[in-house]
């Protein structure tokens, strides 16, 4: 499953395979950094412009299957939406250097989904897709 991971304007999309564990959402990250074995930026955009914070990540999710061609294990890039919610175009070209449409689209629409439920928050309350276990949930409220 997919992993999305956002600061502040960047976002790095963890094309996890399954392999390694989802949680703690760590996990994800550290072995992403154990399997990299060659970052990539992308070819220019059509009107010339790289951006310097979009790069590729390549390896092998498998460390047994060193040798065979490198897969694409993640993306770091700006945000593909605008701070108007409206799509960067220059951010999904080079996306469509890696990705197909059908991908880009989920990875858009899954952006769109979060930013709605951010929206939807009350003044200083904050959005976590975690959900908040206390004591009580694991004990039944006993002591």
């Amino acid at each position: 499953m997919p992993q999305i991971f956002v600061d502040g304007d960047d976002l790095l999309y963890i094309r996890n395979d399954d392999q390694i564990p989802q949680h703690p959402y760590w996990k994800v990250i550290m072995g992403l950094a154990v399997c990299v074995e060659s970052i990539l930026h992308p070819e220019p955009a059509d009107d010339g412009l790289t951006d310097p914070r979009f790069f590729a990540l390549l390896g092998h999710w498998d460390p047994d299957t060193p040798g065979e061609e490198e897969d694409l294990l993640a993306l770091q890039m700006p945000n593909p939406l605008g701070s108007d919610g409206a799509v960067v175009e220059e951010v999904v070209q080079h996306l469509r250097n890696f990705l197909g449409e059908e991908e880009i689209t989920d990875l858009i629409d899954h952006i769109m989904e979060t930013n709605e439920k951010i929206d939807e928050l009350e003044p200083g309350e904050e959005y976590t897709p975690f959900s908040e276990v206390t004591p009580e949930d694991i004990i039944g409220g006993k002591k």
